[in-house]
């Protein structure tokens, strides 16, 4: 029975030290390792602090852009430009478009490039002239007065949008349009009206001057009869 007994608690102590090997470690703390959070809680804090480089780069970089903006914008020319037409009052044919352009400062700009797409207005139907075709006007440069030449050719009465683009050297661009109208085709109605009216008195005169000649030569004869 002793025997038995001395067998029985021998396993039984075995089986605790085999169970106690194998079990994990337990801690004061309650259980778990009280490490075991220190290092991803680094890591995030790690991670913050890498936010933060970053986001006070990419605000240094803001602030480079908009400093490099700003001077940009303060560097920019500002250019003024005027439209001559010729001859002022337009007539169904050649025209020629003079477009100065100048700095504030007055100073000539040179290499810029000018175009112009000139359109007929709609009449009040709402089209236009059906054989009219819009004309693109390619102005150049003379060095000699500083101005910028176009040669329109006008082939019918009437109003016309002209939009303007120019591309100046340094980059910039500038859009503006006006209206251009051809008044009248040929010479003045004025003038010929004048012209028939001077016809007409001139006749008058005359038939006037004529029965006057007669009257007097009847009166003549009478008298010598």
């Amino acid at each position: 029975m002793k025997k038995w007994l001395y067998v029985h608690v021998s396993m039984v102590f075995l089986a605790i030290v085999v169970l106690t090997s194998f079990a994990p470690p337990s801690y004061a703390t309650g259980g778990g390792n009280p490490h075991k959070d220190e290092e991803p809680q680094k890591q995030t804090l790690i991670k913050k602090e890498s936010d933060n480089k970053e986001d006070s780069t990419q605000d240094e970089l803001r602030e480079e852009n908009k400093t490099e903006e700003k001077n940009k914008n303060e560097e920019k020319e500002e250019y003024q430009f005027e439209l001559f037409v010729e001859p002022a009052k337009l007539i169904k044919g050649e025209a020629k478009l003079t477009i100065e352009l100048a700095t504030l400062k007055g100073e000539v700009v040179k290499g810029a490039t000018v175009n112009a797409l000139i359109e007929m207005e709609p009449n009040m139907e709402g089209h236009g002239k059906m054989d009219s075709k819009p004309i693109d006007v390619q102005f150049k440069f003379n060095e000699e007065t500083g101005q910028y030449y176009g040669d329109v050719n006008f082939t019918e009465v009437g109003k016309y949008n002209a939009n303007f683009r120019i591309d100046y050297p340094d980059g910039q661009s500038e859009d503006f349009s006006t209206e251009l109208e051809v008044i009248y085709d040929g010479p003045s109605l004025i003038f010929l009206g004048s012209i028939a009216t001077i016809m007409v008195l001139s006749i008058i005169a005359a038939q006037i001057i004529k029965n006057r000649n007669n009257i007097a030569k009847e009166g003549t004869e009478d008298a010598r009869a």
